[in-house]
């Protein structure tokens, strides 16, 4: 089967002695379809025009088709749409008191979002393959589906929250048809999470005439769709190589030495709005004040990186974040002694998951509490890098539904709860073992595949058991 995969992520910038595409991101979904492209395909991605003669014609089976687009578009299309409004819209992150105003400024941003969707549409290669499966990935591009009319095996992946339809109501409705719509044109629209599949069927219901749904297909008068939940694997394979690398050896040596044999509380995210990092440092204080004492016991690694678009929202959030550890230091540092908490930034994007790997290998509790979360791979690479640290995680990820047997459940908003689940892990006895179905869980996660994924959302399962969401909670 020939795959067609669309993306507003792109592999890295090739060499021009490059025989392999490579990813430049630490984790999600370009080494994802990497995976699923190892085998031939094609690649098409949105680039500055001026970049586009540079990028070759394939590397090995892969053919690269990177689409041109105006750079006044691709800022609005980006910068304005796809993150200051769709992606604050699907993590409830708007400010309603003001925002979003659909005023001339944002129509025109959302003109230039559709022309961006119809340049890549464009350049998907003409139907002489109607086989071949056409990949569209995520909220950059939710209208290139609706452009491809006529082609019968059109999937879209969304992987972010899906906002309930009361919020989803703050776009206008002429963008909330020409989005549901568009998507609805799909052979299949898949989640990583069956609470972001079921939130996007009630919008289908509540704003488009004529839907109705039976189990996993909405019937509508464009025909049918399947809605489907499968988990975003991990490529396990990479999360072992990486436990064992030199680097990632060397990182484990300067947090043991940062740890100073203190136990490690550790977090790996970006400092993204909704990841939550000022509730967990508040919960943290909070264990601090109740036992004073763990201070000299308890490390808080907090592992970040900064998000790709930095808007003035990102930048404020990361200076209260900064301020937050200052003043957590200063409480709680004993005299000579080193830092209770650590926020610990990207130097280098190369040593990005080495640093990682190997902060979620010496944890004793791994900290994962945003408010909303698409799924979360942190969860799932935590799990496999270390068997003995303790996961706690918000229920209002998309891979706690997933990964139920293997975490402490978190409500993010909960300070008082969420430092009482840090104590209760931190007490919890190393040798206690995980239960039968925390193991068969971890089993599933390293076994699971890209293709395993592919063959879940196509209906075809394969042979492995990770590929659906088989532990849905509320």
């Amino acid at each position: 089967m020939r795959l067609i995969t669309c993306s507003n992520s792109a592999p890295a910038y090739p060499a021009p002695t490059d025989t392999v595409l490579r990813t430049g991101a630490a984790g999600g979904l370009v080494p994802h379809l990497l995976a699923l492209l190892r085998d031939g395909g094609d690649w098409l991605f949105p680039v500055r025009g001026r970049d586009e003669p540079r990028w070759p014609d394939r590397i090995g089976p892969v053919r690269l088709r990177p689409v041109p687009v105006d750079e006044t578009d691709r800022r609005a299309h980006y910068e304005t749409i796809s993150v200051e409004l769709l992606l604050w819209l699907f993590h409830y992150l708007h400010d309603t008191v003001a925002e979003p105003a659909f005023d001339a400024r944002l129509g025109r941003a959302w003109a230039a979002y559709r022309r961006v969707n119809a340049a890549v549409a464009d350049r998907v290669p003409a139907a002489a393959d109607p086989d071949a499966l056409v990949l569209v990935n995520d909220y950059h591009l939710m209208l290139v589906p609706g452009m491809l009319s006529g082609r019968p095996r059109v999937v879209y992946a969304h992987q972010v929250p899906w906002c309930e339809p009361d919020y989803f109501g703050l776009l206008p409705a002429a963008v909330r048809r020409e989005i549901l719509g568009s998507l609805l044109a799909c052979h299949s629209v898949v989640f990583h999470s069956t609470r972001w599949a079921d939130a996007f069927v009630r919008c289908c219901e509540r704003y488009l005439p004529g839907v109705t749904r039976t189990g996993e297909t909405i019937e509508h008068p464009g025909g049918r769709t399947r809605v489907v939940a499968v988990p975003l694997p991990v490529d396990a394979a990479a999360v072992r190589a990486l436990t064992t690398a030199d680097r990632t050896g060397a990182w484990r040596t300067e947090l043991d030495r940062m740890a100073d044999g203190r136990r490690a509380l550790v977090r790996v995210d970006r400092l993204d709005l909704w990841k939550n990092h000022l509730r967990g440092f508040a919960a943290y204080d909070e264990l601090l004040r109740r036992r004073p004492g763990l201070a000299d016991d308890v490390w808080l690694l907090a592992v970040v990186a900064r998000p790709r678009h930095r808007t003035p929202r990102h930048l404020a959030y990361e200076s209260a974040c900064r301020a937050a550890v200052a003043r957590l230091n200063e409480t709680w540092r004993r005299p000579k002694g080193p830092d209770p908490v650590t926020l610990l930034d990207a130097t280098d994007p190369a040593d990005t998951r080495h640093r990682a790997i190997a902060a979620l290998s010496t944890a004793d509790v791994v900290l994962i509490n945003p408010t909303y979360d698409g799924f979360n791979l942190v969860a799932k690479e935590a799990a496999l890098a270390s068997e003995t640290s303790r996961i706690l995680l918000s229920r209002t990820a998309g891979a706690h539904d997933y990964l139920a047997p293997l975490v402490t459940s978190l409500d993010p908003c909960d300070v008082d709860a969420t430092a009482t689940a840090m104590q209760a892990a931190l007490d919890r006895p190393v040798a206690l073992p995980d239960p039968p179905s925390a193991r068969r869980l971890r089993t599933a996660i390293g076994a699971d595949t890209s293709a395993d994924w592919l063959a879940a959302v196509l209906g075809t399962p394969r042979t492995g058991t990770a590929g659906r969401d088989v532990h849905p909670t509320n």
